[in-house]
C-alpha cells in the first residue's frame, strides 16, 4: 500500500511539473491517468486481475524462453570459434 501511495505521489509530481510543457503535460497526464485506472481494475475487478496476471506470467515464460536459447546460442558461437 506504501508503495502504491509512492508511485501514485511521483505520478502526480511529474504530471505537475512537466503540465505546462504544451505536448509532454498532456501525454504525462494521460500515461498517469491509464496507470491509475489499470492499477484501479487490477485491484477492484477479478476477471482484469486475471487476465493481467495470465498475460504477466505469459510474457515471462517467453521472455525467459528466449533468454534462455540466446544464451545457449552464444555459448555454442564462442565455443565454435575457441573462445
Amino acid at each position: 500500500m506504501a508503495t502504491e501511495a509512492a508511485v501514485d505521489t511521483g505520478l502526480i509530481a511529474l504530471n505537475a511539473s512537466l503540465d505546462w510543457i504544451p505536448v509532454a503535460g498532456e501525454v504525462v497526464m494521460i500515461g498517469t491517468g491509464v496507470y491509475l485506472a489499470g492499477d484501479f481494475l487490477y485491484h477492484h475487478w477479478k476477471p482484469f486481475h486475471d487476465i493481467a496476471n495470465d498475460i504477466g506470467h505469459g510474457t515471462v515464460k517467453v521472455v525467459k524462453a528466449i533468454g534462455s536459447d540466446v544464451a545457449r546460442h552464444w555459448d555454442s558461437f564462442l565455443n565454435d570459434w575457441g573462445l
